[in-house]
């Protein structure tokens, strides 16, 4: 072996023999290589850190999705409102009165009875067989037409006596929100 050192040539220490060459047997490892190694791992604060983060930054957009449902309930339950409002005038225009089911009635529920002159053409309070409201919902179990909450809308049809003008007053609230539309 020439007085190598483990197939080393003479005089050549295996650590210069292992610069820039490829020894005839694999290189011991090198002192720095020998030190355990620390792993790269987060600790336990910066994972607690990034999941307190991470919950609020989902509570605060749980909160804002919220925010618009609720807006966009109260959007529908307008546009709905406006709708049977303009029907109840359509009608009244139409037949210079309101149907018996409703005249004079104070806070009557939006059932399917009261709003059928409005919805079903052959109803006997509707001679010209119009449709003058389609709920773009249907009506719940117990038969009436309710609002976004669930809660069905309250009619009310005040019709004050008058000698020379005839006056119509209709409002028609729904009562989870207490909003009323004229």
């Amino acid at each position: 072996m020439n007085g190598g050192h483990r197939g080393f040539p003479a005089g050549a220490g295996w650590r210069t023999w292992c610069r820039g060459r490829r020894p005839p047997v694999p290189c011991l490892p090198s002192p720095a290589s020998r030190l355990p190694r620390r792993r790269a791992a987060f600790t336990l604060m910066e994972m607690l850190s990034v999941i307190a983060i991470i919950g609020l930054l989902v509570g605060s957009l749980a909160l804002a999705l919220s925010k618009a449902r609720e807006l966009s309930r109260r959007a529908r339950a307008e546009a709905e409102l406006r709708e049977m409002v303009s029907a109840w005038l359509q009608y009244h225009q139409l037949y210079g009165e309101l149907p018996s089911v409703v005249q004079g009635q104070n806070e009557l529920p939006s059932s399917r009875k009261t709003l059928d002159p409005l919805i079903n053409p052959e109803s006997g309070d509707n001679p010209r067989g119009l449709v003058l409201l389609n709920p773009q919902i249907p009506f719940n179990a117990a038969g009436f037409y309710t609002d976004p909450w669930g809660t069905p809308y309250q009619l009310s049809f005040a019709q004050p006596k008058l000698e020379a003008t005839a006056a119509l007053r209709t409002s028609i609230t729904f009562p989870g929100r207490q909003r009323r539309l004229p």
